[in-house]
């Protein structure tokens, strides 16, 4: 729930003290893209900047945040309804990604979030300056909200500002945003006052007439502090012998706030007691003050506070809503804990009921909490379970750990929430002795609760029952508990599909052969479960244990039925599949593929899951894919394209690791050892095996031996390397492993070969040989690289390709429509209507002679079987070619967003743009296309050069804008952005000249002068 209020500027009350420095200090920050304005309590930043807020000559959005807006979800919902607040319409993209909630956290770096993507590209759209404050950050210490904060930041657009209040320092890096200029600081020092404004704040005190050796001793004393001032003012003015106060509050500097609060209110007896009985409002109305108090004279009673200026602050014009000054609500709440701690719980449930019954459920459950009502938090928490499991899982979480166990095994579904939730924080063994005793409770509950309430109840204790004996690899006991759940339970209960769509939820669950090491164990235990979670069932836990038995089979070299298995999966469309399930799926089945030689369809369906996928964790997602799409190209010998990924993926062999992370790292391993760095992929691989080894991860570690193996021989450490490798056959023998070892290639058949010579009656090494040498043939087939920008040309594919000479331009056509259809099947008559205008007999035999021709030009240069026909329709297989329209359109089609790591593929994907699309063959039928990749090149140099913008490297954004102008030499908008970029890199007289040929180009073709707004960057009349 958005609460209006915490998104207006805070009222400022009285008569302010001028501070055009300060004001100075503020307006810079209009010049960056982050202001940080940090200091301890009391030091006016709220009121510096709500004072500089409403006089700003920019439209300013605001956020004062609290306890409750320290949640992913409820942090960004803000940020984003703060924007709409002054743009209405804004975030409506957004707000259904923000739902998703937060990735999982990335253990190597920081994700970026789509949602905060999403947000960035909204503000990006923005066409006039704003600002965004941010007040009482110092509430938010979630990892993940800093994080997204982080990459917030790093890309926020140009003429979007933010500025941060908070009590202590930002907990992200801010190091390069200083370096570049981008960070404007605020501190104590900036906020404290001087000594004229001093004497300018206690001449405006009707009630108190100090001296200036007075007002000086002051401000030495409180060394600028307001609040402190403020307090000493109040103090002084009830004081009938100032000279004594002023001397008892000399000395007392370090405990000044206490000391003067004390004597601020102490002979305020009626005022207190409100006062006190309030302070545990986070914000307050005087509904809610009465419902706390008892009182009928709330709204008086504020309004009385403010008229005393005691340091209450109304939230909104109408003084309908307030809140206490941090300083004075920190010393209350200390004080009610003291004076009367069993009144101050009750005030806590008064608060709570009055927010549960208007529907502000964090804020109620926070005051269930704090005054001990954990019957009412219990209650609260089960009506509304499953909403908050979908909208507030952190914060549902952390109010479960904080309820003794003995009210929570009151509510029967928050129990089993408590119980999965110590699970996923890793206390399995706890979480396992307290489902066994839940469930002899639940059991004996048979004869006494309704049948239907029951029958559910137990569904979701057997279920939790079969996940404990999981964990505690007792496939047994899981088959069983599972089978009872899904009695109980059909169609799974409230906790089956918990995080599905996150990357990290059960990971155990996930990837069942990375945490079960009894293979055939694992093997009678899936095909039992396909008798209960059948697959076109739709239940949620079905999908994986296919994918885990198809990559069963694929281990023990049966490959068919591997196929079959996967294909089955593959094959339920009607059945929505989540992420972690996909990733699982579709990796297993291009390794069957490209192991029953269909590089193309292995490669395919890597490409093809990453465009499925929808999750908030997409990023990490792709991380995993492409580790496996660099593993796929070492095996197809593209050494290339595994060494960009090297370059690209930001991991290192010294990274640390973690288990969540072991697929990624043994790609790295593997692509370092095919790259020649043996040495790191040694290092890399032992470290793997000691983690794994340590968490008893049999299969995984096995692989990371097999590499330590390979890495030794690689660097003439041969004994060693066959040491590991007999490590590795000891371990992996008495479970079938093949695939493992055969996946390897030569590498590890010439190291097996070494083995037998030693031993030859091993017979496992024997049969690992063998099916290495019936291993498909994997090496690439020959690629045609295909140029399509400026004229159509083909070539093979290897160093110093022959091109094509093409018998008739018809072939040379076909060729070039087919490839232009990024190979979807085309129907033949649509195919004699684009090249011969009609479609007859005649058509039908100049088509097969073209296809005839075609086969002929492209066996040629070696390449066989791309043109592909069937039914009458024909298309080309692209994944054989190396295309630059096809990389071009790849990389546009994916709106990936532009940062410092990928900067140079947007440059490198524009550098194919060598001409216009087939320009020099004139196809009519490419028309339409040619001007729709002239407009998207053109958005590609005009994103670019908004990073460069962005970067302030005028020069480089200056290039593209020139490269533009060449395709667009009318358009004026691109001309004011280079005069902008020129003025911007001091260079008047290029901008003086990009003037006069843009007035040039308006007067030749249209006869019109530059607009105003270009005139006006140049003070032109």
């Amino acid at each position: 729930m958005i609460v209006k209020t915490k998104l207006s500027i805070p009222h400022i009350h009285g008569t302010l003290v001028p501070r055009p420095r300060l004001t100075l200090r503020l307006n810079e920050g209009l010049e960056t893209k982050l202001t940080l304005v940090s200091a301890q309590a009391g030091y006016g930043k709220s009121t510096a900047l709500s004072q500089w807020a409403q006089s700003c000559s920019l439209p300013v959005a605001w956020i004062s945040l609290d306890t409750q807006d320290n949640d992913w979800i409820q942090f960004w919902s803000y940020v984003t309804a703060s924007v709409e607040a002054l743009i209405p319409g804004f975030g409506h993209s957004v707000l259904p990604l923000l739902k998703e909630g937060p990735s999982s956290p990335s253990v190597s770096s920081p994700s970026s979030e789509p949602a905060i993507k999403t947000l960035l590209n909204e503000l990006n759209r923005i066409t006039q300056d704003i600002a965004l404050v941010i007040d009482d950050y110092q509430f938010i210490n979630l990892p993940s909200i800093h994080q997204s904060m982080a990459y917030f930041i790093e890309h926020l657009p140009p003429l979007f500002h933010l500025y941060i209040a908070s009590r202590t320092e930002l907990t992200i890096p801010t190091a390069r945003l200083l370096a570049k200029g981008q960070l404007q600081r605020v501190t104590t020092d900036d906020l404290r006052f001087q000594l004229d404004e001093s004497f300018v704040y206690f001449e405006n005190r009707a009630d108190l007439s100090l001296t200036r050796k007075q007002t000086a001793e002051l401000l030495h004393q409180t060394e600028g502090w307001i609040s402190g001032l403020q307090l000493a003012a109040i103090s002084l003015g009830r004081s009938s012998n100032r000279e004594e106060s002023l001397r008892r509050f000399s000395g007392r500097t370090r405990h000044i706030s206490d000391y003067l609060l004390e004597e601020v209110f102490e002979n305020l007896a009626e005022p207190l007691r409100f006062l006190l009985e309030t302070s545990i409002l986070t914000r307050m109305n005087h509904s809610l003050c009465e419902a706390v108090t008892g009182r009928n004279d709330c709204q008086a009673q504020l309004a009385r506070l403010e008229q005393l200026n005691l340091f209450i602050i109304p939230l909104d014009e109408e003084r309908y809503w307030y809140r206490y000054h941090h300083l004075l609500s920190d010393f209350l709440r200390h004080a009610f804990s003291i004076r009367d701690p069993d009144k101050r719980a009750q005030a806590h449930a008064r608060a709570a009921h009055w927010l549960e019954s208007q529907g502000f459920v964090e804020d109620a459950a926070e005051h269930y909490l704090a005054g001990r009502r954990y019957e009412d938090i219990v209650r609260l928490m089960e009506h509304r379970l499953l909403e908050l499991i979908h909208k507030k899982m952190i914060a549902l979480s952390g109010w479960v750990l904080q309820v003794p166990e003995s009210f929570i095994m009151q509510r029967p579904m928050v129990e089993m929430f408590y119980l999965l939730l110590l699970i996923a924080i890793g206390q399995w063994e706890a979480a396992s002795a307290k489902i066994d005793l839940a469930k002899a409770r639940y059991e004996a509950l048979k004869e006494t609760l309704n049948e239907t309430v029951w029958q559910e109840l137990m569904g979701n204790v057997y279920f939790l029952c079969g996940v404990s004996s999981y964990l505690r690899k007792d496939l047994a006991d899981t088959q069983e508990y599972f089978y009872l759940a899904d009695r109980h339970l059909p169609n799974g209960g409230l906790f089956t599909a918990i995080g599905n769509n996150n990357h990290h939820s059960f990971e155990e669950f996930d990837d069942h052969l990375a945490f079960i090491n009894d293979h055939h164990g694992s093997a009678s235990f899936l095909t039992a479960m396909f008798r209960i979670w059948r697959l076109g069932d739709g239940h949620p836990l079905a999908g994986p244990l296919y994918a885990t038995y198809s990559k069963l089979l694929y281990e023990w070299n049966r490959l068919d039925e591997a196929a079959a298995c996967i294909g089955q999966v593959l094959r339920q469309n009607d059945t929505p599949l989540i992420g972690r399930t996909m990733l699982h799926i579709y990796i297993s089945a291009s390794r069957i593929e490209q192991t029953l030689g269909n590089q193309t369809r292995a490669a395919n369906l890597l490409e093809q899951v990453k465009s499925r996928i929808d999750s908030p964790d997409y990023d990490l997602y792709v991380r995993k894919i492409e580790a496996e799409q660099a593993c796929l190209a070492i095996r197809q010998g593209d050494i290339p394209s595994a060494t960009a990924w090297l370059d690209r993926c930001g991991m290192t062999y010294s990274d640390e690791i973690s288990l969540g992370a072991v697929a990624e790292h043994l790609a790295l391993s593997k692509v370092l050892a095919a790259c020649g760095r043996a040495e790191e992929a040694l290092t890399l691989s032992e470290r793997l095996d000691a983690l794994l080894f340590k968490e008893d991860r049999l299969r995984d570690r096995i692989k990371a031996i097999i590499m330590q193996s390979m890495s030794l021989h690689a660097i003439g450490r041969l004994e060693e390397g066959l040491v590991r490798l007999e490590t590795a056959l000891v371990l992996a023998e008495s479970q079938g492993f093949i695939r493992s070892f055969v996946d390897e290639g030569p590498g590890i058949a010439e190291l097996l070969a070494m083995r037998l010579n030693k031993h030859p009656s091993d017979r496992y090494a024997q049969r690992l040989l063998a099916a290495i040498d019936v291993v498909p043939d994997s090496r690439p087939r020959i690629r045609a690289k295909v140029t399509c920008f400026n004229r159509f040309k083909v070539e093979a594919g290897t160093p110093g390709g022959e091109e094509i000479k093409w018998r008739t331009s018809k072939a040379e056509e076909l060729f070039a429509y087919l490839v232009h259809h990024r190979g979807e099947a085309v129907d033949r008559y649509r195919i004699m209507d684009a090249l011969w205008g009609s479609e007859s007999e005649k058509t039908t035999a100049y088509l097969n002679t073209s296809v005839y021709y075609l086969r002929k030009n492209l066996a040629s240069i070696g390449i066989e079987g791309i043109l592909q026909h069937n039914r009458g329709y024909y298309r080309i297989d692209v994944g054989d070619l190396d295309c630059d329209y096809l990389r071009f359109h790849s990389f546009v089609s994916s709106g990936e967003s532009i940062d410092h790591s990928n900067i140079r593929d947007f440059e490198d994907i524009a550098k194919l743009y060598a001409g216009h699309y087939l320009e020099k063959n004139h196809y009519a039928w490419a028309e339409e296309a040619r001007r729709t990749v002239e407009n998207d090149y053109v958005v590609l140099l005009l994103r670019i050069n908004d990073y460069y913008t962005g970067e302030n490297d005028w020069s480089s954004g200056i290039k593209m804008l020139k490269t533009v102008l060449k395709l667009v030499p009318w358009n004026e908008e691109i001309h004011a952005k280079l005069i902008r970029a020129h003025l911007a890199n001091n260079d008047r007289l290029s901008a003086m000249k990009q003037y006069d040929a843009l007035r040039r180009t308006l007067q030749t073709e249209f006869k019109l002068e530059p607009g105003t707004e270009v005139k006006k960057m140049l003070n032109i009349k």
